[in-house]
């Protein structure tokens, strides 16, 4: 299997969504935790949206090459920043 870093088109359906669950706001019981809490809130909405586009057809990547794939986006990103 070729690594999820190594297929331009998933990382491409995969930054798409991590960029959609960032684009929501942050759920009011996380607004005055630690950072850290508000960015496991994205992410988890990020594996939401994933899942609910896996269900729907609207991509055509099983679920658990799409999570790593989703994972592998929000970790560079993380990376990228430190």
């Amino acid at each position: 299997m070729v690594g999820v870093d190594q297929d331009p088109e998933l990382i491409e359906v995969a930054r798409a969504i991590a960029l959609d669950a960032e684009a929501i706001s942050p759920s009011p019981c996380t607004m005055d935790e630690e950072p850290a809490f508000a960015a496991l809130d994205t992410q988890l909405l990020a594996y939401s949206i994933g899942r609910d586009r896996v269900r729907t057809g609207a991509v055509s990547y099983d679920f658990p090459i799409l999570m790593q794939a989703i994972e592998h986006v929000i970790a560079r990103e993380k990376s990228a920043s430190l």
